[in-house]
């Protein structure tokens, strides 16, 4: 199903319980990933500003969620057709 919402074309999917959990626990992951660096950082390092361990973090969480929702989440179902 494909709607128009202020002039942009947003493809909108049969929401799923399955792909929210999924979702869910990918971000849940991500955060403990982003914790975990950070204060991994913190830890190993003597950093004179801690926004440097948090801008670490933060960039090694983001890349992992991405990836999740990307290959797992929210990937193409195979064609029959093919």
């Amino acid at each position: 199903m494909i709607t128009c919402l202020c002039g942009l074309i947003v493809t909108i999917e049969k929401l799923s319980i399955k792909k929210y959990i999924m979702f869910l626990c990918g971000s849940l992951l991500g955060y403990i990933i982003n914790l975990s660096v950070m204060r991994f950082m913190l830890w190993q390092f003597t950093l004179p500003l801690k926004t440097i361990a948090q801008a670490c973090g933060i960039a090694v969480g983001l890349i992992f969620n991405f990836f999740v929702s990307k290959l797992i989440v929210f990937r193409k179902k195979a064609d029959p057709r093919s």
